[in-house]
């Protein structure tokens, strides 16, 4: 990574799985959730600028990152809520929390939110997988979740240096993102056997139908909690008609024309504001 931080480390336990968090400032906490293949660096460049007035708490998802995860840890939507509540309670926590969710960290966050929403000061989703049923998996999601398909591409994945080939190619060819090479062999330094085996656990349990039901407590949350969405438009795996629905019921949305998928790093700067108004019009606890 091009931006390192002197984080505080955690590690917290839950059944089937060893938590590393990372903290770091004082203030209002937010929670930042990150998606597939990164782990809890992924936010660094935004944490930067908003470590001074925020506790930015930065986990790696289960068996994501420096984090495990047995090979039968329950990815139910209940128990990724489950995740969320024990970083927190595990931290000590005891005021609501500002969610910034990106990608998959998504159906954890608002899962727990669902039903937690006197926990939660506010929420921005950032390209985040949204609690759609309807939703038609991208190419390489169908890839994922196909057995035998799926473990034959993270076999070649684990190949040295094939990950990181993976991803400059997708992110130059198709992804519409401009990562930095540093971000990019970072991700794919911490791909370990374990990640690519929970990568697919995650992709095969998250079939759209089970957000059936979930997805309308979603579209409530923003008349009980202020709800902001940040989205790059050139992402190619999640349509940038998916936050239509938060924003009819009350979500502030703004769209950026020239990010893709990972608005945090390619634009951390525009990402932090964001999160400094949500803060601010934020109910203080």
């Amino acid at each position: 990574m091009s931006i390192v931080l002197q984080t505080t480390p955690h590690t917290i336990a839950m059944p089937g799985a060893q938590l590393f968090v990372q903290e770091i400032g004082q203030g209002a906490p937010i929670l930042f959730l990150h998606g597939n293949p990164d782990s809890g660096d992924l936010w660094h460049p935004v944490i930067e600028r908003l470590q001074a007035d925020y506790r930015c708490i930065a986990p790696d998802l289960p068996g994501f990152g420096r984090s495990t995860a047995d090979g039968n840890f329950d990815l139910s939507l209940e128990n990724r809520g489950h995740f969320v509540e024990t970083v927190v309670n595990g931290l000590g926590i005891d005021e609501p929390v500002t969610l910034v969710l990106h990608d998959h960290g998504a159906p954890f966050g608002l899962a727990w939110a669902v039903s937690n929403p006197e926990k939660v000061r506010g929420i921005v989703l950032i390209n985040a997988l949204l609690l759609r049923p309807d939703y038609v998996w991208h190419f390489w999601g169908q890839v994922w979740r196909t057995p035998i398909l799926g473990e034959l591409h993270t076999a070649v994945a684990r190949i040295p240096g094939m990950m990181a080939l993976f991803m400059l190619l997708e992110t130059r060819l198709h992804g519409g993102s401009r990562l930095p090479w540093s971000h990019i062999q970072h991700t794919a330094s911490l791909f370990k056997p374990s990640v690519g085996r929970m990568m697919l656990r995650l992709y095969r349990a998250s079939t759209p139908s089970i957000f059936r039901g979930w997805e309308d407590r979603m579209n409530q949350l923003p008349k009980s909690v202020p709800v902001r969405v940040v989205w790059g438009k050139r992402d190619p795996y999640l349509p940038h008609s998916f936050p239509q629905d938060l924003e009819k019921h009350g979500a502030v949305v703004r769209y950026l024309d020239n990010c893709g998928h990972f608005p945090m790093v390619e634009a951390p700067q525009i990402v932090a504001e964001e999160i400094r108004q949500m803060m601010s019009h934020a109910p203080h606890p």
